[in-house]
């Protein structure tokens, strides 16, 4: 089974996104705190601390295992932090599938893809819209039946 990375592009929305979060906890600290005040140092270098977790290890090592692979008979998507887990769903039992761009992604000409079926779904996030519309062609059930195209 061949794995495709998803697009290098979502490391970028992926931090973008976590700055345009992290305007909220500065913004709201310096509104409701003194800045000489103990708490609102604490609160500041708690959001600090996450922050940067976030940036840059946990995004970096996400993007790093985040993969996919399709093949005739199953779908199968790789991702985690900490650990891999690894996803995976009978393509004869994809129902429909989801594209979904949110403003960001549209910037960088990505988006995500859910694969839906009985019972549940599984995620892909920020991969190239063509890279999508692909696997939405590949993987979409034909209306006659059984068959794929």
């Amino acid at each position: 089974m061949n794995f495709h990375k998803i697009d290098h592009k979502a490391l970028l929305v992926w931090r973008i996104r976590l700055c345009l979060c992290a305007l909220v906890p500065s913004f709201l600290s310096a509104l409701f705190f003194s800045p000489n005040s103990l708490i609102w140092v604490i609160i500041t270098m708690v959001w600090i601390t996450a922050f940067l977790i976030l940036f840059l290890w946990y995004y970096p090592l996400k993007y790093r295992k985040l993969s996919y692979a399709a093949n005739g008979d199953v779908l199968v998507i790789n991702c985690g932090v900490i650990y891999t887990r690894r996803k995976s769903i009978l393509i004869k039992n994809i129902q429909y599938i989801s594209l979904v761009t949110l403003p960001l992604h549209k910037v960088f000409g990505l988006c995500a893809v859910f694969f839906h079926a009985a019972g549940g779904y599984i995620y892909l996030p920020c991969i190239r819209q063509g890279d999508a519309l692909l696997l939405q062609e590949m993987l979409t059930p034909c209306k006659g039946g059984d068959d794929r195209v």
